[in-house]
């Protein structure tokens, strides 16, 4: 999150930003993430915010630059028969705000992935676009173009808040 916000703020005109690391860039959640990047979700919201990123990632060489290893693989969403309406309104409510998914039939799934037993499927949806990135790699890209637009990096610094100082056990009160 910090690189990608120090991007951001440069892209808005500031340059008087400093990302402080605890440890590396990516060296924690971000490094580790499985870097999913799909838009099959129930929180419209939340689907809104990953179809704006899905554009960032496909389109991430002119935003940013570098790699964030962006692979198309497609993602499909499956559910047990009993919950197959519920999958049916959220591809309806999914498509009403632009995501590229379908409902695709148990033969269509089977054409997509011949391994797939489809016995106990009804439906599942369908995202063509999605796949995953690399987060070590994102993150490095977006610290690198923030970097070249003006941002300072410090790493292995620690941050404490001023009410933890007194809970900490080398501060003395």
């Amino acid at each position: 999150m910090g690189t990608s916000t120090a991007f951001q703020l440069v892209q808005r005109g500031l340059h008087r930003v400093v990302v402080l690391e605890k440890s590396t860039v990516a060296a924690g959640s971000s490094g580790k993430s499985s870097a999913l990047v799909r838009m099959h979700y129930t929180f419209l919201p939340e689907a809104r915010l990953a179809l704006t990123s899905l554009r960032w990632f496909q389109e991430w060489q002119e935003r940013v630059g570098g790699s964030c290893g962006f692979t198309r693989t497609g993602f499909i969403r499956l559910v047990t028969p009993d919950r197959a309406h519920l999958l049916r309104q959220n591809v309806a409510r999914l498509q009403g705000i632009g995501v590229n998914t379908q409902l695709i039939s148990p033969d269509d799934l089977r054409s997509l992935d011949p391994g797939v037993e489809t016995s106990d499927i009804e439906i599942a949806a369908y995202e063509p676009d999605s796949g995953y990135a690399d987060g070590y790699s994102t993150a490095q890209a977006f610290m690198a173009a923030a970097r070249r637009g003006g941002v300072t990096l410090q790493q292995g610094v620690t941050v404490w808040h001023a009410g933890a100082r007194r809970s900490h056990p080398r501060c003395r009160n």
